[in-house]
């Protein structure tokens, strides 16, 4: 799941797009998680994503559904948050 499978513009919401199996992969559209981590952002804002690198999963659910979808800036800024919530030693172990 976390090797890249494929990479190109989404026929649909017209934007960059990098998949693994079934999931998303991070890229400078959603920088959601280290070169390992997968997940999907979906309708309303929302984003889930397990992270191996980090040994972290999270899911983002806004109350309120905004347009277009897709990953919303305060989800990504969690999973940044998150990130950097980590003890040092367990980022730099892996």
């Amino acid at each position: 799941m976390t090797q890249i499978q494929t990479v190109g513009e989404d026929l649909i919401l017209r934007c960059p797009t990098r998949y693994g199996i079934v999931f998303q992969k991070a890229d400078d559209r959603l920088p959601f998680g280290s070169h390992q981590a997968f997940g999907h952002d979906g309708a309303g804002g929302s984003v889930g994503v397990a992270d191996p690198w980090y040994d972290l999963a999270y899911s983002w659910i806004p109350r309120r559904m905004s347009f277009p979808g897709g990953g919303d800036m305060r989800g990504l800024g969690l999973a940044r948050t998150l990130r950097t919530c980590l003890p040092t030693a367990s980022r730099s172990a892996r």
